[in-house]
């Protein structure tokens, strides 16, 4: 038969740990971390209630009220551009650029000033055709002689 099932630990003198300054059973140890932790959130339990009675209080002073000075917060003074998403700036964007197009492109008369508006691309044809306008009695400036 084998010496497995003998268990040499029966024998063994249990005070020689006390022999040796051990304690001879475990001690709780002595944290403050939930003495301080509880303190926290007491604090912090009674610094929500202070801040809500004054803004309660502070509410009620006739002349400030803290709705007006959120708006204020929120929207700038009438009359300021606002910011635009950038889904609302590309399409106004889209806008510009077809509104640019039209007018580069589109023919329309100015009678006010006895002309007729064409696009870009046919009044470059028409100088590239006839070359650039000259006016009578035109001379080379001195500073290019």
């Amino acid at each position: 038969m084998s010496d497995h099932h003998d268990n040499p630990l029966d024998e063994r003198d249990l005070d020689l740990l006390e022999e040796m300054g051990y304690e001879p059973s475990d001690e709780p140890a002595a944290s403050p971390v939930g003495k301080y932790t509880a303190i926290f959130f007491a604090f912090f339990a009674l610094m929500v209630a202070v801040s809500f009675l004054f803004l309660q209080v502070v509410g009620r002073i006739e002349g400030f009220d803290i709705k007006q000075n959120r708006e204020r917060q929120l929207m700038p003074p009438k009359g300021t551009p606002l910011l635009q998403s950038n889904v609302t700036a590309q399409g106004d964007m889209v806008q510009i650029r077809k509104d640019e197009v039209a007018k580069l492109s589109g023919y329309a008369p100015i009678p006010e000033e006895g002309r007729y508006k064409i696009p870009v691309d046919k009044a470059m044809e028409i100088v590239v055709k006839r070359g650039l306008p000259t006016k009578a009695g035109a001379e080379v400036p001195k500073v290019m002689k």
